[in-house]
């Protein structure tokens, strides 16, 4: 019998709600991180409470929805991963708090992870040192995935979301010319993200530390994938 779901991704943008989707993702992560102790990650305080946080992400849906109309690389894409349920699987499901959408043509998907991808860029928050460190390719030569998360309420129905959604990401940039993908992963708590980021192919070309004001500095490595 075939899979009860394939994943697939879209820009942010083409559903109602995506905004609100992305937001809700974003502080549903955080319970999660806690669980598995990491959360020095990201820390406690929900992102929907953050001062000008909601606004900045609704404004940045709205540059990538920009982005995908001009089919500009080198800017912000905020990539949704989908399921696209097979007949048994609507059936066993309620979707009723799930972000979920009928396609012109009958078919049913949910939402169930996303990432911010950017083109021609490297973070600002980097130390200078680390970014020559990343060799081999040119800048405008790679997309640099500037966050990827999971929907972790529905990680007991949907596996794989965050291999499938690396794998359409680069898929995403091949199409474009590109040759690499450079992300970067907190390295705290006994680099359990660091390895995972390995286990899809990534290795590791600088390690980095951010201060950070009456906390414990944020540790990170910045990793390359070549596609």
């Amino acid at each position: 019998m075939s899979a009860p779901y394939q994943f697939s991704i879209r820009d942010a943008g083409l559903a109602e709600g995506d905004d609100f989707f992305v937001i809700s993702v974003f502080d549903a992560s955080l319970p999660y991180l806690e669980s598995i102790g990491s959360l020095a990650q990201w820390g406690s305080t929900p992102f929907s409470q953050r001062p000008g946080w909601v606004e900045e992400t609704q404004r940045q849906v709205r540059e990538s929805e920009r982005s995908r109309i001009s089919d500009t690389t080198d800017a912000l894409r905020i990539l949704i991963v989908e399921a696209e349920l097979v007949e048994q699987a609507i059936e066993a499901l309620d979707l009723r708090d799930m972000h979920s959408r009928v396609s012109d043509d009958g078919r049913s998907f949910v939402s169930v992870g996303f990432a911010f991808v950017r083109g021609n860029w490297f973070p600002t928050y980097l130390p200078a040192a680390t970014v020559p460190q990343a060799g081999q390719f040119k800048l405008e030569e790679s997309l640099y995935v500037e966050v990827m998360v999971s929907d972790n309420r529905t990680k007991d129905l949907f596996r794989g979301v965050g291999a499938a959604l690396l794998q359409e990401v680069g898929n995403h940039g091949r199409s474009r010319g590109k040759k690499a993908l450079y992300l970067n992963g907190w390295a705290g708590n006994e680099r359990k993200l660091i390895r995972y980021y390995e286990q899809q192919g990534f290795h590791i070309v600088a390690e980095f530390s951010l201060p950070r004001p009456h906390k414990e500095p944020w540790i990170g490595s910045l990793m390359q994938l070549t596609i």
